[in-house]
């Protein structure tokens, strides 16, 4: 006769816990796995306690309106999700998950330090692109027709008149010389012809999205305008006076540096949070950090490879401003010190108003 793993059945595990006190222990097992709890890490949790039989109703937040019981008294307020064990089951869970989970950490390098939830959907980027797009149809249409008398318009009474691309370039000397520093922010709005436009949104649609959904809007849309601006500040004190320069390349190839930010980061925590084989962590490193390099550099070269006047100074420091944003976004997106959601949308606008304001300043 074999020996069998006997498990109680369910009526049976019904009457041993009717009577107990369910308790919480996502709190706890944050404290001592030193991480936050999301709705992946916890289905993964209730998948560990299913297989030892341990009883539990989990809290996916009030999004989902509790769990299939209910949810228990004494729900801690505020936590995004909840994980109620019986009160005699409560040691044995938390041994079992915390088992799990340092036997586990180093294999996928993701259950010590677990991705946040996407915060930006594909909606926003889409937003962007379809403002610039709407953008440049309106500045080649006002520029094709003349300058823009703004006195028609209400601006004022001073009889100020400039076409768009005059205003708004990354003009070096008017940068360096008269301080126009809003120009390092209006020039990426603009772009030479349809061509232009068409490839930035191509390539800048996919990296723009692959930055807010791993970091949120906010943090990666701060990230992505800053990579854009200070790499034009940058290539101006580089290049000439004479030196004239448009389009959002720069942001592009801003947002692929801070793509290998992000991953910097997260493989860096990944590294101190691991017992895993070092293979795994070299691993990790490649896919977060070695990848975008390599697209940041495929990229300049196929942008460098076509005609016309491609300015690869603004885009090289385009891609290098954006890893220092980069690493930053990441740690704190990997640490938990993000904006909650509604926040997330309201910062992220902030940039939006932020370029408003820099085309406001460009025609006061």
């Amino acid at each position: 006769m074999t020996s069998m793993d006997r498990r109680p059945s369910p009526a049976r595990l019904l009457r041993r816990t009717s009577f107990d006190t369910w308790q919480d222990i996502v709190p706890e097992l944050e404290s001592r796995l030193d991480m936050t709890a999301d709705r992946r890490v916890l289905r993964l949790w209730v998948l560990v306690l299913d297989s030892r039989s341990v009883p539990n109703r989990p809290d996916y937040g009030a999004s989902r309106r509790g769990s299939w019981l209910g949810r228990p008294a004494g729900a801690v307020p505020g936590s995004q999700v909840g994980l109620y064990v019986p009160a005699s089951q409560e040691e044995r869970a938390l041994d079992e998950i915390e088992q799990y989970v340092r036997e586990n950490a180093g294999i996928t390098g993701r259950v010590s330090i677990p991705q946040p939830p996407a915060r930006a959907g594909i909606g926003q980027t889409l937003f962007v692109l379809c403002a610039l797009a709407l953008f440049h149809a309106f500045v080649s249409r006002t520029s094709s027709a003349g300058p823009v008398d703004w006195t028609e318009l209400g601006h004022g009474a001073q009889g100020l008149v400039l076409a768009w691309r005059e205003a708004g370039v990354s003009d070096c000397f008017r940068i360096r010389v008269a301080g126009e520093w809003w120009r390092t922010v209006t020039a990426l709005t603009l772009h030479a012809d349809a061509g232009h436009l068409l490839s930035n949104c191509l390539f800048g649609g996919l990296f723009f999205y692959l930055v807010t959904r791993r970091v949120g809007a906010a943090l990666g849309w701060g990230a992505i305008l800053f990579s854009g601006i200070v790499g034009n500040m940058v290539n101006c004190r580089v290049e000439g006076y004479e030196h004239v320069s448009l389009g959002a390349s720069t942001a592009v190839l801003g947002a692929v540096g801070v793509l290998a930010g992000i991953g910097a980061a997260q493989a860096g925590l990944g590294m101190l949070s691991s017992s895993g084989s070092q293979g795994n962590v070299w691993g990790r490193a490649w896919r977060g950090v070695l990848l975008p390099l390599a697209m940041g550099v495929a990229l300049l070269a196929f942008l460098g490879a076509g005609e016309g006047n491609i300015d690869l100074g603004a885009h090289l420091f385009g891609f290098l401003c954006g890893i220092l944003p980069g690493v930053a976004a990441g740690w704190l997106s990997q640490t938990g010190r993000v904006p909650s959601r509604p926040w997330d949308g309201l910062l992220a606008s902030f940039a939006l108003l932020f370029v408003v304001v820099c085309w406001i300043i460009a025609f006061r």
